[in-house]
């Protein structure tokens, strides 16, 4: 993800929704930490790096909000300060 987020030319918004979002079947919650892939449920599996996001939703609000959070990500790391 920080390779693709530092790339000169590249769209925010495409980075969170084809590679963050990627593959977002959503998941049912089995048990502890056990999560099967379905077409609806609660949670977001990113299939293609195997990770679970369990509170968030597939909609524009959750992709707008990971949107804000990988520029300001990008503008910490550019600007090679200490925070």
């Amino acid at each position: 993800m920080l390779y693709l987020l530092l790339k000169e030319n590249i769209d925010i918004q495409e980075l969170v929704r084809e590679h963050f979002f990627v593959n977002s079947f959503k998941c049912w919650y089995k048990q502890t930490e056990h999560y099967v892939q379905q077409p609806y449920g609660k949670g977001i599996c990113n299939a293609r790096y195997n990770v679970v996001f369990p509170h968030d939703t597939y909609d524009t609000t959750t992709i707008e909000k990971f949107v804000r959070r990988f520029k300001r990500l990008k503008e910490v790391i550019l600007k090679k300060q200490c925070n």
